[in-house]
């Protein structure tokens, strides 16, 4: 089972979030949901039209013109399409509200604890992710590593300055001789645990922010 999420396409919930970040329907998202079209003549008048998803639902839509002698394909098949396309709405509409709204109490703690373990998120341990759906996930307290990594062990996680203090008596950054009133300008930033067992800051590859096959590990 790769990624996880409510599927009617393709598409994640983490990820349709990303795609539709003012969290509306759209007419181009739909479009990017269809596989193929296919179109049919019925007698002398009608047009039958057949929208299939890249789930493999299909939507169908018809057209027809008075008089056979007025007949236009081009026509028939743009009023049937029009006509298949219209019904996507509403089930997408259904989809797309409980998606994001699954995707968003996935994104709370516990009631009961502050950390977010991988199961409260009901994610399959073999799920798999883009890298932009890893650093949310790293945002949320949780440990990502790309399948494809050969080295064993390693993955990242998101450091704090809060975090950074509590591990040592004299933070890097005063280590660093950077001064205390300049401390307030420390932001987070992502490392990486390596093979080797040492830690160490990270910065992105191209391949790695390409990648599709990032994961959440314990």
């Amino acid at each position: 089972m790769k990624n996880y999420g409510h599927k009617l396409g393709v598409i994640t919930a983490m990820a349709l979030a990303a795609a539709l970040p003012e969290r509306k329907l759209t007419k181009e998202f739909l479009e990017s949901e269809i596989d193929k079209v296919e179109y049919n003549r019925f007698g002398e008048t009608n047009t039958h039209c057949t929208i299939t998803t890249k789930s493999g639902f299909s939507f169908t839509g018809e057209s027809a013109c008075v008089d056979p002698n007025n007949f236009d394909q081009k026509i028939g098949e743009k009023f049937a399409y029009e006509n298949a396309f219209n019904k996507m709405w509403t089930p997408y509409g259904f989809w797309l509200h409980k998606a994001l709204a699954d995707h968003d109490n996935r994104l709370q703690p516990p009631s009961d604890d502050n950390k977010i373990e991988a199961q409260d998120w009901m994610i399959p341990d073999d799920a798999t992710f883009s890298f932009g759906d890893a650093v949310e996930i790293l945002k949320k307290g949780l440990r990502v590593a790309r399948a494809g990594w050969n080295g064993k062990g390693m993955w990242l996680a998101l450091v704090h300055p809060d975090d950074d203090a509590a591990v040592h008596p004299r933070p890097t950054y005063a280590v660093a001789g950077i001064v205390d009133d300049a401390t307030n300008g420390c932001l987070p930033w992502i490392g990486m645990k390596t093979a080797d067992n040492k830690f160490v800051p990270w910065l992105a590859s191209q391949t790695d922010v390409l990648a599709e096959d990032w994961q959440i590990v314990e």
